[in-house]
């Protein structure tokens, strides 16, 4: 049943594309097999976004067939099906009855009654703005497809598209041609989260192949998530409902454009040549008009300004979290070392793990071509793996599945900030074992060589050193590891304050200390007073060790003075690296549940997140603890929270380190610290501080 409606505003949010019978029969015109989808949101609906559809059958569909995202329709006299869902609504264009006005960034047309019958006997035209562009130039510029939508099946078509992963079938060989193929997006697929843009069943899956005669699979193109290209005369071959791929022909032109580094802005009218750079895949000359450059600048800040918030794929996890499980799922992975003999591998890391290999020399054809540009220092994405088990040392991953992706993406940024915060950690022990310890604490002997682990961690710091450096709003630089000032003892150290006597009868009224934080470096590199933090940092130290001090406060998640162990807990989310309160059921319950948290995501870890202020005379210092496993405590985060026994243990630990809040010790008593410097937005002009490798030791009684 259908009941008729007076009028309807709404927009057009995206559409698949025309849809037509396989087979027409010989009595009936083609153009009455057509039929448009359109999803639209109508003015004033309550509705949710998606779930208003209009039907545009026969001739409709084909006039507009160039409709897209953004356009504005007003329906007259259509039909609104009233069996449908009670929270979807469908209306129905068809025969000569209805009309519909479309309204195109200032521009009107109305089709009613008339102008079908004047369409229809050639005596009108649509509008130019309304109709396909043409594939050969149109006088002396180029007609370009304004959405991927509006690509008709078996036409040569001009259009811009965005690169979005590498096709999973990989490059391939066939009929004397080296092929491979890329999943392409455009804003087509603006209002679905970027994690669906592959999954959607919505929206075709468009792919844009490359081709170059001979068995030259190295030769072909590497492209780069949120690299614009743009194509000139490719054959379209839709394979209906689900895949339309854009083919090159032999007079085919396609150039692609590298999404810049930094994030844009929307606004590129002013681009030049200088600021559009690019390089051509296919054809012999490319030029490049003031609407080209804008039209790039365009699509690369709408890719940027979604990929740097959204997170790229709702099967992303931490390296750790794979070999902790026997799922299929995606990583993105930072290269650390190529090894091309006896087969291809890659050392890589997120942060999660200090490194693992991955054997990625199948098929033959896709590893030929990821060796050929494969980098210490990329960033990738890869698709579709699963590990063998917790102690698994390697994993087999299809070459094919892997794609580069940007440095300004929030998963490479999540990950980036993961490594820093990890690597940071085991900086001194590096340092320690890659460098010449001081000549007034070495040891006699042969120094130990460098384990590997640390050998992995200081190529993970070579990578990031060749990554692109980021500018801090004040202006200056943020330094690379290898620049920082190694953690030596100085020669000419400043003039040490005298110390404060401790009085016995002080430590009598007050009791002997119950706690003592003590970290392995304190007899490595000099240790310094809290008034000389600001100075040291200034002049680019990171890495430090603190001593002489006193607790003062322990602040929990919430930023209260902690008094339970469970309350030092947070839950982190392994996509997006927000932060929320620690589940109170076992962690493996909730992740079961697959619970999705109030970003979006499910895939989380437990960290402990607590700060400390230590005190040193009249100077304050706070201290932050962000990790798995704290050193203070003694316990997992998970165990705290899943485990009555190591909660207990934890919050004995706890306690006597409440009650050590700004005792006075004595020199054999003193506290020492290992901290590292973190850089970010919301911190001061020096960083915040991160504790690493410190322990908390319970002293006896007597």
């Amino acid at each position: 049943m259908a009941s008729s409606r007076g009028k309807v505003r709404c927009e057009i949010l995206y559409h698949r594309g025309i849809e037509q019978q396989e087979s027409v029969p010989e009595d009936q015109d083609p153009r009455e097999t057509l039929l448009l989808r359109i999803c639209v949101r109508s003015a004033g609906s309550d509705l949710p976004a998606g779930s208003e559809e209009v039907q545009l059958h026969g001739l409709w569909a084909a006039l507009l067939q160039s409709a897209g995202p953004g356009d504005l329709l007003e329906l007259e006299r259509v039909q609104e099906a009233d069996d449908e869902e009670p929270d979807s609504r469908c209306f129905s264009v068809h025969g000569d009855q209805p009309a519909i006005t479309v309204h195109r960034e200032g521009y009107r047309y109305r089709l009613d009654k008339d102008t079908l019958e004047a369409l229809k006997k050639k005596t009108l035209l649509l509008p130019e703005w309304l109709r396909l562009p043409p594939a050969k130039k149109a006088g002396k510029v180029y007609k370009y497809h304004s959405w991927l939508c509006t690509l008709r099946d078996g036409a040569d078509a001009n259009l811009w598209a965005v690169v979005w992963e590498s096709s999973r079938q990989g490059p391939q060989f066939d009929k004397g041609w080296s092929r491979h193929a890329f999943v392409v997006v455009d804003p087509t697929f603006e209002h679905f989260p970027c994690a669906e843009w592959s999954t959607t069943d919505k929206l075709p899956l468009f792919s844009v192949t490359t081709s170059i005669e001979g068995q030259k699979v190295e030769r072909l193109p590497h492209l780069t998530v949120g690299d614009v290209i743009r194509v000139h005369r490719a054959r379209i071959a839709a394979k209906m409902p689900r895949f339309i791929n854009i083919r090159q022909q032999s007079f085919s032109g396609m150039v692609a454009f590298p999404c810049p580094e930094e994030l844009l802005e929307a606004d590129a009218a002013d681009a030049d040549d200088a600021q559009v750079p690019h390089w051509g895949i296919q054809g012999e000359t490319h030029t490049l008009v003031p609407a080209d450059r804008a039209r790039v600048r365009q699509l690369q800040a709408w890719v940027q300004q979604r990929l740097s918030k959204e997170t790229m794929s709702q099967y992303l996890v931490m390296l750790r979290d794979l070999l902790e499980s026997s799922s299929q799922r995606d990583l993105i992975v930072q290269v650390l070392q190529v090894e091309s003999v006896p087969r291809l591998r890659l050392v890589v890391t997120d942060g999660s793990i200090p490194s693992i290999s991955l054997d990625v020399s199948q098929p033959a054809l896709a590893a030929k071509w990821l060796a050929s540009d494969v980098k210490v220092g990329q960033w990738l994405r890869i698709q579709q793996v699963r590990s063998t088990g917790p102690g698994s040392e390697v994993l087999t991953v299809n070459a094919a599945h892997i794609t580069k992706v940007p440095l300004w993406c929030l998963d490479v940024q999540v990950r980036r900030q993961q490594i820093e915060e990890s690597g940071a950690a085991y900086r001194a022990e590096d340092k320690a074992q890659l460098s010449p310890r001081p000549s007034i604490s070495a040891p006699s002997g042969t120094a130990a060589a460098p384990s590997p682990a640390a050998q992995q961690r200081a190529l993970a710091r070579a990578a990031r050193a060749q990554a692109p450096r980021e500018s801090r709003s004040s202006g200056d630089t943020e330094m690379d590891e290898d620049e920082e000032t190694p953690p030596v003892a100085r020669e000419t150290p400043r003039a040490a304050r005298p110390e404060a006597p401790v009085a016995a009868s002080l430590t009598a009224v007050t009791g002997r200390p119950k706690t003592q934080l003590s970290t392995i470096y304190v007899n490595t590199i000099l240790p310094i007073r809290l008034a000389d933090v600001h100075d040291a940092a200034a002049r680019g130290e990171r890495c430090m060790a603190l001593s002489n001090f006193t607790v003062a406060r322990i602040c929990d998640v919430s930023g209260a003075d902690a008094t339970s162990a469970q309350s030092l807990v947070a839950t982190r989310c392994c996509c997006c690296g927000h932060t929320f309160a620690a589940p109170d059921q076992h962690v493996r319950a909730v992740k079961r549940q697959r619970k999705v948290w109030p970003c979006g995501h499910w895939l989380f870890r437990l960290q402990f997140r607590f700060k400390l202020a230590l005190q040193q005379d009249e100077h304050l210092l706070w201290v932050f603890v962000a990790d798995e496993f704290s050193g203070l405590l003694g316990e997992t985060a998970e165990d705290v929270v899943g485990d009555s026994a190591a909660r207990a243990r934890a919050q004995k630990r706890l306690d006597a380190l409440r009650e050590d809040l700004s005792k006075p010790r004595m020199q054999e008593l003193s506290n020492s610290m290992a901290v590292y410097r973190h850089d970010g937005p919301d911190t001061t002009v020096f960083g915040s501080y991160v504790v690493c490798d410190t322990s908390l030791e319970l002293l006896p009684e007597n």
